[in-house]
């Protein structure tokens, strides 16, 4: 059985989402942060070395990193239809939204978070928080609507092999 380890406060819950669209039986194991360094516990680091969260176990495998864990599932367990063969023009598309679903997208997302833990003082936080939303925004409006409708607006919104990339950007 798949063991889905949560940490608080972590996205792990778009695996989750993923095991219950694919129907496979899992458990999740909560771990909970160190209240003063918001840290993984030793338990969760003996898991994973980087102690961070999702981080599955199936059987003998651990996997970490949410676009590694959802092309494993879908790989494993996953209706083929899901999966786009390396042939296919879209398998690019696809590959390209997975990496900035993580690698863009979300340090943008979660910024005003990070930056509201270092400073305690509000206006600070409110000042940094509203110039990295503005520069999201931008970002949103400016790159966007420069994708072409193929490559975004029909990839996210019509197609049906989506799935993956779909999962880690909701």
């Amino acid at each position: 059985m798949i063991t889905v380890h949560h940490l608080e406060n972590s996205r792990s819950l778009r695996i989750v989402w993923m095991l219950e669209e694919l129907g496979v039986e899992y458990q999740i194991k909560h771990y909970k942060r160190d209240s003063k360094t918001m840290l993984a516990p030793a338990e969760l680091r003996a898991i994973h070395p980087l102690g961070k969260s999702p981080v599955i176990t199936d059987g003998d495998n651990v996997i970490a990193e949410s676009g590694a864990i959802i092309e494993y599932l879908a790989h494993r367990y996953g209706d083929p239809d899901w999966i786009i063969p390396a042939s296919d023009p879209r398998w690019q598309q696809e590959r390209y939204w997975l990496h900035y679903a993580e690698g863009s997208l979300m340090p943008l997302l979660v910024m005003p978070d990070v930056v509201g833990r270092l400073f305690h003082e509000f206006a600070i936080t409110l000042a940094v928080a509203i110039v990295i939303s503005l520069v999201t925004a931008l970002f949103c409006v400016n790159v966007m609507p420069r994708m072409s409708t193929t490559a975004f607006y029909g990839f996210f919104l019509l197609d049906q092999f989506a799935v993956l990339a779909k999962v880690l950007i909701c």
